[in-house]
């Protein structure tokens, strides 16, 4: 019987070796999010693990300095790897906990590979005795013309400045068209620097994720120490340094750049602001179609600036309002919008709700007053939907809108002429038909909605 069945197999894993390629190509393509799925299918034959590694390598993450290692190793038994089958790259040191590096994929066997005998932590140690910065990789990698993906996020603990070995690794992605970026960096030059490096292609999506500048860092540090002190002017030794400013040649041509999304950089993000604009000044217009702004303060200056230089090709506006100073002033201080005759998508959030305290009210307040002042200058003519993205306070039950009247009302009056869509963030032990009954209060009070979400994502 055994015998049998060995055959049988053996028939299989023969008529598997018969099949085109694209046909195989198309049967591997049914298991992309299947990770333990494609390694098996690699081990079938050469075929098959060909045409399964495009699949396996298409992202890479680099979670721990072993992972640098063991993807050169792949790549020099695999140079294809590298040159065509690599399209993101995450690099998030610290994560390998997670079991999600490079290093922790059970790949080896299909290459006839060992893990690398070295530990981590004696990778990092003798990278440190070396001199070599923890953002740096510890081997140099190959070019891999086809990335076009890139989310770095080193220690934040260490401000970033940028290394020869970390301008030639960057140097190795010259087709980037995202780029996330949550790190701190030693100062604004820093930062133009490693934006400059990531930008040949050029770039089309920006993401700051808590990005910031150390110099914001000690700036701020400095005041509430003056403040808790009550020092008229801080001491010689205490002034804070100015900012060494970048060079024209280091600042990126930005005028690609279709996408903008800055969210929770703790020390504002003004910063970011001058930057485009500086960008603008020396290579033409800026050419944003998307600009996100969520959980980061912002002047009214520089959200007016941005918007005047972005108003011709502006098409979706996201305005968080709150900032890290509280709302904006409280729901009375409305920024100065330009014309955008092309936006098409407003999306105004995170608005907490909470039936026993004054949080919403301002909120409310501002959001109405913004999307009226909007309406009644004709600033919008091509406004097509309106999302308000709302988060329910973990102790509410059901949230009553009549507990909130008058900005609600507002809100329906100024929506009615656009499709309204509604996302709710509640927490997980409301019960389905609490669910429900949320959905027919926000039915009733936004008669034009075309639809509500519920999902649990903050509490």
């Amino acid at each position: 019987m055994t015998s049998i069945s060995m055959m049988e197999d053996s028939k299989t894993l023969s008529s598997s070796n018969f099949l085109p390629l694209e046909l195989v190509q198309l049967i591997v393509s049914h298991f992309d999010a299947d990770r333990k799925a494609l390694f098996s299918l690699s081990l079938v034959s050469s075929t098959w693990r060909s045409a399964t590694v495009p699949h396996l390598f298409s992202e890479v993450s680099i979670w721990d300095p072993s992972d640098f290692i063991h993807l050169k190793n792949l790549i020099d038994l695999s140079p294809e790897i590298a040159t065509h089958c690599v399209r993101s790259v995450i690099y998030e040191p610290g994560m390998s906990i997670l079991g999600r590096g490079i290093a922790n994929l059970s790949v080896d066997a299909s290459f006839g590979l060992n893990k690398p005998s070295s530990s981590s932590s004696s990778i990092a140690a003798e990278a440190t005795t070396l001199g070599i910065k923890p953002w740096d990789p510890p081997v140099p990698l190959p070019p891999m013309p086809k990335v076009t993906s890139l989310k770095w996020a080193p220690d934040k603990r260490q401000a970033v400045h940028v290394t020869p070995a970390l301008h030639q690794h960057l140097e190795n992605f010259p087709s980037l068209e995202n780029l996330t970026l949550n790190a701190q960096f030693e100062n604004l030059r820093e930062f133009s620097v490693f934006t400059s490096l990531c930008n040949r292609a050029p770039l089309k999506k920006l993401v700051l994720n808590g990005t910031y500048l150390s110099t914001q860092k000690r700036k701020q540090r400095l005041k509430r120490s003056l403040d808790a002190l009550v020092q008229a002017l801080p001491s010689e030794q205490d002034t804070p340094k100015e900012d060494p400013e970048p060079t024209a040649t280091q600042i990126p041509d930005l005028t690609s750049l279709e996408t903008l999304l800055i969210d929770q950089c703790e020390f504002g993000c003004d910063w970011v602001i001058g930057f485009l604009l500086s960008s603008s000044k020396l290579s033409g217009p800026l050419h944003l179609r998307s600009f996100s702004l969520r959980g980061t303060s912002i002047s009214t200056k520089s959200l007016t600036e941005i918007l005047e230089a972005t108003a011709s090709t502006l098409e979706e506006l996201t305005l968080d309002p709150l900032s890290s100073g509280g709302y904006y002033a409280q729901g009375t201080l409305i920024p100065s919008i330009p014309r955008l005759p092309h936006l098409q998508i407003l999306t105004l959030g995170q608005i907490k709700l909470e039936s026993g305290g004054l949080n919403p009210r301002p909120l409310l307040t501002w959001c109405s007053h913004l999307v009226s002042s909007l309406y009644d200058n004709s600033l919008v003519p091509s406004l097509q939907t309106i999302h308000f993205t709302f988060t329910l306070d973990p102790r509410e039950r059901i949230f009553d809108w009549d507990n909130w009247p008058i900005e609600v009302t507002s809100l329906m009056r100024v929506a009615d002429e656009v499709k309204v869509k509604v996302l709710f963030d509640i927490p997980d032990t409301m019960e389905g038909w609490e669910v429900e009954a949320l959905k027919r209060l926000t039915q009733n009070r936004f008669p034009n909605l075309e639809n509500v979400q519920v999902v649990h994502e903050i509490w």
